[in-house]
Formats: structure tokens, C-alpha cells, sequence
């Protein structure tokens, strides 16, 4: 009698809280994240240190965006005390992040099959994969989806498995596309038609450059004096890169019938002097709610022009991660015209598409 009051009482409690988003508009409800792991100093790690590896630390290898790696302090959670436990501690957190959620993001979900394990006091190049029970994982996030009505949406970006992305699809889960990494093999930018429809479709996100911090080359500003380029050739083939996307970027919304050839004149006068203005805000947004993706994201600092992004990977101190304040409070946002305008062009194109 005790299982079936509490499941009647979680019942009610998650139908009341879908029921209060709907009410408030939001069709498919809130939408969350789930951390890739937990704080070796924090109650998670305390309360279970058996299944906590406490001699290393998560994050990814060097790739095209960081070539030195990325540590990002996390203790990983070791992949044979998961077994022994049945996987209690993922069950319990997706089903507490799912339960009043309507959509799930799955940060760095390729730790469902592999991590990037640092040693303690190694720097991040010097880590190693180490695997995990990864069709287990899917199983269970897969069924807790289908228990919880969640939707699940999987941040498939980084250095990806082959046919990682390809399995999630297989299970129902949407990919994440960013228009920044959406490229053909020369580089070019992927027109809107090329998107799967399986997939959340956004320009960046907190841990990349803002639209506007990567028009005007901010981001690469920030890694220069912070001294995260492995050498000084390597800053110089970034902004060399930089400068030939802002005009593969250009292409790519004019050919898609997303901006007019007037603006993109304005935005990039002269090769070296971009210009930002909102409408190469409208322009992108309305590029990917062109494009095949079930859903499409807009960034709220994107939607505000903020020049800095939320936070930077393989920085602590160095830059204000998740510190700074957004220009406008959330009830001037609502009803700020260039907000207004930006969500206006999204809902016109997506319209158009469905059609």
C-alpha cells in the first residue's frame, strides 16, 4: 500500500507540474540538464565515496577547439562499482532530473560510453579513455524517457565515438546540431535541408562563443591572453580560420534565403572590420528554423547580443565562468523589441517550414 501511495502521490505531483507549464506555455514543459559528474568535494562524493574515483578527473582530449585538452575537475564515477549497484546512481538521477521536466539534456553524452579520466595532477593531455557499460546506459536512459515522458536530447559535440551518435538515433534520442560544427568536408557551413530531424539544432552553446563574441573574434581574444593555445602558430591559424568563416557563415544565409546580400555588406565591410548587428541574429535563427531539426534553440545571450559567453572549459578562476549578469532582467527581456523581433523571425520561418 506504501508503493502505490507514493506512486499515485508522484503521479499527481508530475501531472500538476506539466500542467502548470503548459498552462504557463510552455508546450513541452521545462527543460533541464543533467551533469556529466559530480563535485569530488561535494555531497554526492561524500555521501558514496565507493563510487567515486578520487585520484583522477574528468574532461576531454585536445582537439580543434582546445588544444591543450580540458580538465573540468569533475571525480568520475567508477564504471564497475555502477555494475555492482545496478546503476542505482544514474536511475536516481535521471529520474530525479526528468521528474518535472518535459526535456533532458544529456551534457558530454558520450560518457554513457567512454570518459576522459586525467590523473591527478596531470594536465589534460596526459588522460585516457576509460570505457562504460555503454548499451546498459542507453538502456536505462531509454526507459526512464519512456516512465517519465521525457524527451532526452544527447550533446553528441567533441571528439565522438564512431556511430555513437548513429546508436541514440536508434533509440529515439535527439542528436544536438550546432551550426558553428554543421560543416561539409571544405569547411563550408551545411545549408538548413542537411540537418537530420532527429536533432536539437542551435548556434552555439554556454560553453562556446556567443554569436556575437565570435563575429568579432572575442573567444579568440580571451584564449590568447589566457595563454590556452599551444603556440603562438596555432593563435595565428585560428584568426586566419575566423576570418575566412565570417564569409562562409555569409554565404551560407544568403544562399539560404536568410539574409540579403545589402546586410552582409554592412556586417563585413572590409575583411578585417566585421560589424555586429542584430540582424545577423535574425539572419542565423532564421537559417536553423529552416532546417529539418524537431527542435531549435536560441541562446538567451544570443537573444540579448552579450558579448561574453557564460563560461569558458579548462578555466576555474582565470575567466568569470557563470558569474556574469545578463544586460536585461528576465520579465525586460519578455518584452524587449529586439528579443520580440528575433523569436518573431524563428516562428515565421518555422511556420513557413512545416507547411
Amino acid at each position: 500500500m506504501i508503493v502505490s501511495l507514493e506512486a499515485w502521490l508522484f503521479t499527481f505531483v508530475r501531472k500538476a507540474s506539466l500542467s502548470a507549464g503548459a498552462s504557463a506555455g510552455l508546450s513541452l514543459g521545462l527543460y533541464r540538464d543533467l551533469a556529466v559528474s559530480v563535485d569530488p568535494d561535494g555531497a554526492d562524493a561524500w555521501a558514496d565515496p565507493g563510487m567515486m574515483v578520487t585520484d583522477a578527473t574528468v574532461g576531454a582530449p585536445p582537439d580543434i577547439g582546445n588544444g591543450k585538452g580540458q580538465d573540468w575537475g569533475l571525480a568520475p564515477l567508477n564504471p564497475l562499482m555502477l555494475r555492482r549497484h545496478a546503476y542505482a546512481p544514474v536511475i536516481a538521477a535521471l529520474r530525479a532530473s526528468m521528474r518535472h521536466s518535459g526535456v533532458l539534456r544529456i551534457d558530454h553524452a558520450m560518457g554513457l560510453m567512454q570518459l576522459w579520466w586525467v590523473p591527478q595532477g596531470a594536465g589534460a593531455a596526459a588522460g585516457t579513455y576509460v570505457a562504460y557499460p555503454f548499451e546498459d546506459l542507453r538502456r536505462i536512459l531509454a526507459l526512464e524517457s519512456r516512465r517519465q515522458c521525457c524527451r532526452v536530447i544527447a550533446e553528441d559535440l567533441g571528439t565522438v565515438p564512431a556511430g555513437f551518435s548513429e546508436t541514440l538515433h536508434e533509440s529515439g534520442i535527439l542528436s544536438y546540431r550546432l551550426l558553428l560544427f554543421a560543416r561539409d568536408k571544405a569547411g563550408d557551413f551545411l545549408p538548413p535541408e542537411a540537418y537530420p530531424e532527429l536533432a536539437t539544432a542551435s548556434f552555439s552553446t554556454h560553453d562556446i562563443a556567443t554569436l556575437r563574441g565570435f563575429w568579432l573574434g572575442r573567444d579568440l581574444e580571451w584564449r590568447r591572453t589566457l595563454d590556452l593555445y599551444p603556440s603562438a602558430q596555432h593563435a595565428q591559424n585560428d584568426g586566419a580560420e575566423r576570418r575566412r568563416d565570417r564569409r562562409r557563415l555569409l554565404a551560407a544565409l544568403i544562399a539560404a534565403g536568410a539574409l540579403d546580400r545589402d546586410a552582409a555588406q554592412r556586417l563585413l565591410p572590409k575583411e578585417d572590420e566585421p560589424i555586429y548587428e542584430r540582424a545577423l541574429a535574425e539572419a542565423v535563427h532564421r537559417f536553423l528554423a529552416q532546417s529539418n531539426a524537431r527542435l531549435v534553440l536560441m541562446q538567451i545571450e544570443d537573444a540579448l547580443a552579450e558579448l561574453e559567453q557564460p563560461n569558458l572549459p579548462t578555466t576555474v578562476n582565470e575567466h568569470p565562468n557563470w558569474r556574469r549578469k545578463l544586460a536585461l532582467a528576465l520579465d525586460q527581456i519578455l518584452h524587449d523589441p529586439a528579443f520580440l523581433r528575433l523569436a518573431a523571425a524563428i516562428g515565421t520561418a518555422r511556420r513557413a517550414k512545416e507547411q
